[in-house]
């Protein structure tokens, strides 16, 4: 999913909304372009107090992570 260009409230409601999406469909991974702004700044604190997100980790291009989905 794309975060990139969104308000930082909007892209913390669909990265939410995503996140329970995958759970109800036992998708265990989802890859999340947050881009190198305010997003990427806070998405990590977004993923620690999801309860529902098992772990999150950048990928090399630093602009977009992985995040593990707890089923």
């Amino acid at each position: 999913m794309d975060l990139h260009g969104l308000t930082v409230q909007n892209a913390y409601l669909e990265f939410n909304r995503a996140v329970n999406e995958c759970r109800s469909k036992g998708i265990k991974k989802l890859k999340v372009i947050t881009g190198k702004g305010q997003i990427q700044k806070e998405f990590t604190h977004w993923c620690d107090s999801n309860p529902k997100v098992k772990n999150c980790t950048i990928n090399p291009d630093k602009g977009s992570y992985l995040v593990r989905i707890t089923i």
